[in-house]
């Protein structure tokens, strides 16, 4: 086997354990990821807004935006306009968001917490560190084909 394959079959058996993941069941992992960019990006001191969630998270305006008024419907987020800059719109948790993520993220964490204790800590250390390494490079090396294919167009 190459590292690639092998690579690709570990990838492969984490999506699906990734699919089969259930958290709290209050969120879907879509859900989670977008309510977890919203609170990161606020301990960051940057302003939530649909364009900054969907760079954080890499993914386009459209498909935050439908994922943001799923999340406003719920009553979990809402959007306003910013006061410094009214062409800003701000996404922020209603305080039944903020509980919901709070419990899923309590239960992720306890869950991670389990998992890696079963590693490990210098093994875990090691895994999240490499692990990090990896997903920049790959994301740099990703940003590189995307404007290598814009200049090409």
């Amino acid at each position: 086997m190459t590292l690639a394959r092998d690579f690709l079959e570990s990838l492969n058996r984490f999506h699906k354990v990734l699919e089969m993941w259930r958290g709290t069941g209050n969120l879907s992992r879509s859900e989670f990821s977008i309510l977890t960019a919203i609170h990161i990006l606020q301990e960051d001191g940057i302003r939530p807004t649909t364009a900054e969630i969907s760079k954080k998270l890499m993914l386009s305006k459209p498909a935050v935006s439908q994922m943001m008024r799923s999340l406003e419907e719920k009553e979990y987020t809402q959007r306003s306009i910013c006061a410094d800059d009214r062409r800003m719109i701000l996404v922020e948790f209603t305080n039944k968001g903020r509980k919901i993520f709070c419990e899923e993220m309590q239960f992720f964490e306890k869950w991670n917490a389990s998992v890696f204790e079963r590693m490990g800590k210098e093994e875990s250390v090691e895994f999240i560190k490499l692990f990090s390494t990896f997903v920049e490079i790959w994301t740099q090396k990703q940003m590189e084909e995307l404007d290598a294919d814009e200049k090409d167009h």
